[in-house]
């Protein structure tokens, strides 16, 4: 931060952090969300086809998140704020970001036919992928199972669905 006697300047250059296929920086002293991802996130789930379609901002007009077929693509831009209310590891930033876009768009109106224990189980599975333990998979698991009823409550605005 520099200060200059008629304005403070806000410099701040967050770091990249990259893992896991992921890349994104520390926004939380810039914006609402913790992370703000810097390059595209693609996330493979075989389980599940989520079709074709895109989650575009209500308030910008911008492409966040896109699906083709098994691929769940969350855009270069896109913000969350990880495990809420619990401790950001390598091993479930991916999980977080696939977890928290999910829940997002299917607030706003997923066109295809996912069950929220579905999107859980899959955050679940992500955090295997990248090397969490059976102890902590099953206590995140557990956490959003629990808090994230709560989440689920209402309907979000932010995004509107296109089918591709």
């Amino acid at each position: 931060i520099s200060y200059n006697s008629k304005y403070t300047i806000f410099n701040v250059m967050p770091e990249v952090v990259s893992h896991h296929g992921i890349s994104y920086e520390d926004s939380s002293k810039l914006f609402r969300y913790k992370y703000t991802l810097t390059d595209d996130a693609y996330i493979y789930v075989p389980s599940i086809d989520f079709g074709k379609f895109k989650a575009v901002g209500t308030k910008d007009g911008k492409v966040y998140v896109e699906a083709l077929g098994h691929y769940f693509i969350i855009k270069k831009g896109y913000s969350w704020d990880g495990c809420t209310k619990a401790i950001d590891a390598e091993w479930n930033m991916r999980a977080s970001l696939f977890h928290d876009a999910m829940y997002q768009v299917k607030k706003c109106g997923l066109p295809i036919n996912i069950k929220w224990w579905q999107i859980d189980s899959i955050f679940r599975n992500i955090m295997k992928q990248d090397g969490a333990n059976l102890i902590q998979r099953n206590t995140y698991y557990y956490a959003v199972r629990t808090v994230g009823a709560l989440y689920k409550l209402g309907k979000d605005n932010s995004l509107r669905l296109e089918q591709r």
